[in-house]
């Protein structure tokens, strides 16, 4: 690679004169007649400058300065325009994560809105993590982290930067730590269900449904009438609602799951979605199936229990 310096002196308005090194070389990546070129006030540092260049250029890792000085959002932007494959959820969330804690806006700037991709280093980006580790669990940060090492790695395939300093070493996420003895189970007796549902007014039935049949969140909430079978007393959960927060709101996606053994069912439903609940007090909370002792979870997997 042929490279050029030229050396100019300006006069300053003061008398003294300022000398300037420009240092050039032909763009690798238009070739032709374009070139990439810089000013040093020293010949030192401009001879320097080639001689890395020309070494980028015939490795093949070159990376152009101005590339470096592109605005992360700008890196951003492009990426967004590669995600046609990706699934609605995960758009979702990589809007939502990328709007709240990385970009942001021109009203509502985030950490990184008027960075330089070339300007994130692993010290910048560790600083980044450790204040979010104040407000947030681990596994939210490591999904944000996820989301700007995945944008990093697009700008390393663009050439915009040679290295990811999301990756590798140079970051510590926080560890999840389990608390002494476990996380505590509340479990409520058939009156406190009761009283718990009676007070949620149109959500009364959910609230019994929740409890004795031992459904997640997501899961009670994708229920369709095809999944309810008063006759047989079953529930088939073939569905789990996720909701993701997205630019324009919050946007509620169904999610298939995959049921074992054809569906996972829930026995004991009929009367208690025909009459809002079971009575523990007649010794039976469903069709053909005892009241549980009062405080135990349903499954052995303790996934029952009101939630």
């Amino acid at each position: 690679m042929a490279g050029h310096l030229k050396k100019r002196t300006y006069n300053r308005k003061d008398g003294t004169k300022r000398v300037v090194w420009r240092a050039r070389y032909p763009d690798p990546t238009k070739g032709g007649t374009h070139q990439i070129e810089k000013s040093f006030a020293s010949r030192r540092d401009a001879e320097k400058w080639l001689t890395d260049k020309k070494h980028s250029v015939n490795h093949g890792i070159h990376i152009d300065d101005r590339c470096r000085e592109r605005l992360l959002r700008e890196v951003v932007a492009e990426w967004r325009k590669t995600w046609g494959n990706l699934a609605e959820n995960t758009r979702l969330g990589y809007h939502y994560t990328l709007n709240k804690h990385i970009i942001g806006s021109a009203d509502a700037p985030a950490r990184f809105y008027g960075a330089q991709v070339g300007a994130l280093s692993g010290d910048v980006i560790q600083d980044w993590v450790n204040e979010l580790a104040e407000t947030h669990t681990p596994q939210a940060v490591a999904r944000i982290y996820t989301v700007l090492r995945s944008v990093l790695k697009f700008a390393v395939r663009r050439k915009y930067i040679a290295d990811n300093p999301a990756n590798g070493g140079d970051v510590t996420l926080p560890k999840k730590t389990a608390k002494p003895g476990g996380r505590a189970m509340t479990i409520l007796s058939p009156g406190e269900v009761r009283a718990l549902a009676e007070a949620m007014g149109p959500y009364r039935v959910a609230v019994y449904v929740a409890s004795y049949c031992g459904l997640r969140a997501g899961e009670l909430w994708a229920l369709r009438r095809r999944d309810v079978d008063l006759a047989a007393g079953t529930i088939a959960v073939r569905w789990a609602l996720k909701e993701v927060t997205g630019a324009a709101g919050l946007v509620a996606g169904l999610r298939g799951r995959p049921a074992q053994d054809g569906g996972v069912a829930a026995t004991g439903v009929g009367t208690q979605a025909d009459h809002g609940a079971a009575d523990p007090a007649h010794g039976h909370d469903g069709p053909g199936r005892p009241a549980r002792p009062e405080g135990l979870p349903r499954h052995p997997d303790h996934r029952g229990g009101p939630r």
